[in-house]
């Protein structure tokens, strides 16, 4: 929740025909990356999408030469549409998107006599003043 007050959220504009343009491909790049603040919006500009493209997110985002677009903003400033999967990857990453693969694990020690069984049990059992 911090990080989403101080950095704000990501928001992720993909545009296309969900058809042979790109879009499955662009789309899936989008949900191998582990973004906690992003917003998506889809839109199909031919039509068949329920309205999405009145979304101010997807104002004015349209495909790039037939193909599918993602578009990537954050504090309503969009960087250029991307079409390939491979540049969104790089894109996505440098937004702070990690991919299943390169996520860290959180490896910690054990402190002496810190957050015992014992102690948290003790804690938990404490009169409290309400």
């Amino acid at each position: 929740m911090v990080d989403l007050l101080l950095e704000g959220p990501v928001e992720l504009a993909l545009v296309g025909t969900h058809v042979e343009d790109g879009f499955e491909a662009l789309r899936r790049e989008v949900g191998r990356r582990y973004l906690p603040n992003r917003i998506v919006a889809m839109a199909d500009p031919g039509g068949g999408d329920g309205g999405a493209a009145s979304l101010p997110l997807l104002a004015g985002k349209t495909p790039v030469n037939g193909k599918a677009a993602l578009y990537i903003c954050r504090n309503f400033a969009c960087q250029s549409p991307i079409t390939d999967p491979a540049e969104a990857a790089g894109a996505l990453a440098a937004n702070g998107g990690a991919s299943p693969e390169g996520r860290r694990r959180l490896i910690g020690r054990r402190l002496a006599a810190h957050a015992t069984p014992e102690g948290t049990a003790a804690y938990a059992a404490r009169p409290t003043r309400w």
